[in-house]
This record gives C-alpha cells, sequence and structure tokens, in this order.
C-alpha cells in the first residue's frame, strides 16, 4: 500500500508539472554551479528542447555569468530562510520578460524553483500608468468591509506624496478635503455607503505642500444585495479646466458689459446731449423728440439687460417703476 500510494503521489506531481503554465524546476546546487534535475516541458521547449535532455544539464551552460551568480545568490538565501520570492527581468531574443520566482529549499543543495510569467501584466501596468500620468488621473479601491483603501501611484502623487510613501485611510484622505468641501464630501460617502450607489462630484483638496487643487470623483459601486462591497472610482485633477472656464466666464461679462457701454452711449448719452443741444437753441420741438427716442431707446436697453440676467418677461423701465410702487403701497 505504501508503495502504491507513493506512485500515486509522483504520478500526480509529474501531471502537475507537466500541466502547469508556470515555469517548474528542480536543482542542485554544486556550489559554484546547479545542476538541472527536474524541467517541465513547456520550459524545456521555450529553451529549444523538447527531448527532456536539459535534465542533467549545468545552469552555467543556459545563463550568462551574471545572471548565474543572481541565482546562485537566490539559493543561497532560500537555504537560509527556507523560501524566497523575488522578480527576474532577462532580454530574450523573443523580447524583455518578467517573471515572479519562488525558491524552496527541499534540502541542503537541492532547491524547488517556480516561476510565473508576468511580462503582460507588468506592461499592462506600465501602460495604464503612463495614461493616468498623461490624464493627470489617479484611481483608488475602497473595500467596505476591512476598510483598506488602495491607491494608484498617480493618485500619490495627486495628493502631493510619493507612492506608498504613507498609508491611506478613509480619514487620511477626508484630511486633505478642503474644510469648506469636508461635510458634502462626507454625506456623499454616507450615502455610497448606505445605498450602494455611484456618485460623481467635484471637490477642493489641500495636497502635501498646501497647494489648492480641484479634483472630479468619480465612483462605481458593488454591492451584495443592499450590502456595499466595495467602490472603485477615479480622480482626476481638473484645476486647469476649471480655471479656464472661469476666465472664459469673465471674458464673456467683460464683452458684456463693453457692449452695453457702447449701446447706452451710442443709444441714450447721444440722444440725451441731442436734447440738451436743442433746449440751448430754443428747439424745444426738437428737444422734446430727441427725449422721447431716448426714452424708448433706453427701454430697450433695459429691456436687453434684463433678458441677460434671466428675468424674460420684457419688463421696461415704466413697469419697474410701477412694481416698485406696488410693493412700497403693500409694505405700508
Amino acid at each position: 500500500m505504501a508503495t502504491d500510494d507513493a506512485s500515486w503521489r509522483l504520478a500526480a506531481l509529474d501531471r502537475l508539472v507537466a500541466t502547469t503554465p508556470s515555469t517548474v524546476a528542480v536543482v542542485r546546487s554544486t556550489g559554484a554551479d546547479a545542476v538541472i534535475e527536474l524541467l517541465d516541458p513547456h520550459t524545456s521547449a521555450a529553451l529549444g528542447d523538447g527531448s527532456g535532455s536539459l535534465v542533467g544539464r549545468s545552469v552555467s551552460s543556459l545563463l550568462r555569468p551574471h545572471d548565474l551568480a543572481e541565482m546562485l545568490a537566490q539559493l543561497e538565501r532560500a537555504r537560509d530562510a527556507g523560501d524566497v520570492e523575488h522578480e527576474v527581468t532577462r532580454d530574450l531574443p523573443t523580447g524583455r520578460r518578467t517573471w515572479e520566482v519562488r525558491i524552496s529549499s527541499l534540502d541542503d543543495d537541492r532547491y524547488v524553483i517556480v516561476a510565473r510569467d508576468v511580462s503582460e501584466h507588468r506592461r499592462d501596468a506600465r501602460r495604464i500608468e503612463q495614461l493616468e500620468h498623461l490624464a493627470g488621473i489617479g484611481v483608488y479601491h475602497w473595500n467596505v468591509r476591512d476598510g483598506v483603501v488602495t491607491w494608484s501611484d498617480q493618485l500619490y502623487r495627486l495628493f502631493g506624496y510619493e507612492p506608498g510613501e504613507v498609508e491611506i485611510t478613509l480619514d487620511r484622505f477626508l484630511s486633505h478635503v478642503h474644510p469648506d468641501d469636508v461635510a458634502t464630501q462626507e454625506r456623499l460617502i454616507e450615502r455610497s455607503r448606505r445605498e450602494a450607489r455611484a456618485f460623481t462630484t467635484t471637490l477642493r483638496i489641500v495636497r502635501v505642500d498646501g497647494e489648492e487643487r480641484s479634483i472630479e470623483v468619480r465612483t462605481e459601486a458593488a454591492a451584495d444585495g443592499e450590502r456595499l462591497l466595495y467602490t472603485l472610482g477615479t480622480m482626476q485633477d481638473v484645476t486647469e479646466r476649471l480655471e479656464s472656464q472661469r476666465n472664459a466666464e469673465l471674458l464673456r461679462q467683460a464683452s458684456a458689459r463693453r457692449r452695453t457701454g457702447l449701446e447706452v452711449h451710442d443709444r441714450i448719452v447721444q440722444g440725451l446731449a441731442t436734447a440738451w443741444l436743442a433746449l440751448q437753441l430754443g428747439d424745444h420741438d426738437q428737444a422734446l423728440a430727441a427725449i422721447a427716442s431716448t426714452t424708448e431707446n433706453a427701454q430697450a436697453v433695459v429691456r436687453g439687460l434684463l433678458a441677460d440676467i434671466g428675468s424674460g418677461d420684457g419688463a421696461g423701465p415704466g413697469d419697474l417703476v410701477s412694481r416698485a410702487d406696488h410693493e412700497a403701497e403693500v409694505d405700508r
């Protein structure tokens, strides 16, 4: 029974090694080198060998001296610690590849090496980070159950930190929110927690260096029934965009004031000057005609101003006087 049990375990181990997508190897250290005692078939094929003849080969025949020295140093670490994990990047004929490597010590000179290719993941992560940087966008994740908040590197930078410089918590985030916006943000967070709803808002933050910035927050919520599980969102620096909008509005208002000033001058001031000149010359009919025309122009200007500020009721100066008299009568 013991033999059968051992055979079953060996067969299972062989099958696992043959079917795993990771690199699996057993090597035996010889001091200045190491010998391959087991290697999964996928890695053998990737190294140009499909017959398994790499088993029994020295590692020095496959790696450059610098890479061999690095591997032997990791084997020594595993001998002392039992297990070590590290990341390895190699330039191969097919391009640069990156692996997450775990080395476990079996005895004084044998080690199990399991390596997972994370090249695509690392490339995608770098691309996402570059896009975040270009767009001024950071990403966060809030696990409501355990309260853990995770920020992307760009979000750290948005608040003035180096990536990973401090532990991120909900309270730390709120400590950077502008005092006038804290109450609003707390209400949004509580509503999101209570109703498992997404929201979008713009708020002001104060960076570590004291600079005030405006950020747009967009969140998505994931819930199990009515219970909020987590929120995932983005924060984007929109300070310059809002400033441009404010400047555009100020320019529009200045242009409107200039246009109104020119209109008042051309249609009212000039008319009053004409009436005054006519009175000086004793031409009362011409003066009255100028005053009547100027009054009509003044009413038109006032109606235009009221329309610009949203009155929309077409009120004229006489209507305003009547309204003021009515309100005074009511007060009495």
